[in-house]
């Protein structure tokens, strides 16, 4: 049977390991984040170049 110190032991062990794992997966989260802000900047850029686009390109001038 484990000793009373031998099962915190193991606790702080998992505990370090768990720590270790939300670390890594927060860095993961914010790269995510980051790469999905800029997939959105370029997509509003993209949207607004083609409704630029969009506007008559051989309507005649208004005063004709």
């Amino acid at each position: 049977m484990k000793t009373l110190e031998n099962r915190v032991t193991d606790l702080e062990i998992r505990y370090a390991h768990q720590e270790a794992l939300v670390d890594a997966l927060n860095d993961i989260i914010r790269e995510q984040q980051d790469t999905i802000d800029l997939i959105k900047k370029e997509l509003r850029h993209m949207i607004d170049r083609h409704q630029a686009a969009d506007a008559p390109v051989n309507e005649p001038p208004p005063h004709y």
